[in-house]
């Protein structure tokens, strides 16, 4: 197994992503805090969870190449965290364009 497929194996490419995804919304929080300016917690929740829904599910889902399992998590978990990223995408879209 090559040093590339561990590291995607053991689930931390995944976990890199979401660490971004962390700081990314620190930065913004900061940003806002420190200017009065940018989004707001509720508006950087509704942009990153989505991505973050997705995230959690792929680190949950098995590998097709090899099949190796990233976790044990079954279906049904996998299933309510993409559905979870489908709410939070459209409560996004309901919060910045109206929609819904």
């Amino acid at each position: 197994m090559s040093a590339l497929t561990q590291w995607v194996t053991a689930a931390r490419a995944v976990d890199l992503a979401l660490l971004f995804m962390l700081a990314e919304a620190a930065l913004l929080l900061a940003y806002r805090w420190r200017t009065e300016r940018g989004p707001s917690v509720g508006e950087v929740l509704s942009m990153l969870l989505p991505g973050i829904c997705l995230l959690v599910a792929l680190r949950a889902a098995v590998q097709h190449m090899g099949a190796v399992a990233v976790t044990d998590a079954g279906t049904v978990t996998i299933m309510a965290l993409l559905a979870a990223a489908l709410l939070a995408h459209l409560n996004d879209l309901q919060r910045r364009w109206g929609y819904g």
